[in-house]
């Protein structure tokens, strides 16, 4: 299923994510897809702020994966920007992220192309002239994204 919003700000792209994070399942995989500065740490943040994460989130582009436990699972928050190769993701440890049991976010997965798990969520955010287009896509969702967007 595809959902379409606009958003005029952060504020809106963290209120988005949020609104994903609440329907998100423990398994889930989310690629976040976008150009550099297009929103895509703040709607993960959302989605963090969705699970009720209790952490302070803070972007994973130095560190390459930041963990998070939230009350259903753990999630882990990968940024791929800075990997040269796609084998790069697997001594990041990503195989033993692929529980079944893991919530996965993953900015820039081209990066990782052939070497990540295949998504039930793609998140395209892409620039408007003011705010910013998102593209959603992933499985049939029940009144959680429905207020925020339009099919």
């Amino acid at each position: 299923m595809k959902y379409r919003a606009t958003v005029s700000d952060e504020k809106q792209m963290v209120a988005l994510g949020s609104c994903l994070g609440r329907g998100l399942a423990s398994g889930s995989i989310v690629y976040l897809e976008g150009d550099l500065g297009s929103g895509k740490t703040a709607f993960a943040r959302g989605v963090l702020e969705g699970l009720d994460c209790p952490d302070w989130i803070v972007s994973p582009t130095y560190t390459l994966v930041e963990e998070y436990q939230v009350a259903l699972c753990k999630v882990y928050h990968l940024d791929l920007y800075r990997l040269d190769d796609p084998q790069e993701v697997e001594g990041m440890g990503i195989r033993d992220w692929q529980d079944g049991q893991s919530i996965l976010l993953i900015e820039w997965p081209e990066k990782g192309f052939g070497r990540l798990p295949h998504p039930q969520w793609r998140v395209q955010i892409s620039y408007l002239e003011s705010g910013r287009a998102v593209l959603l896509e992933g499985p049939p969702t029940v009144g959680v994204l429905e207020a925020f967007v339009s099919s």
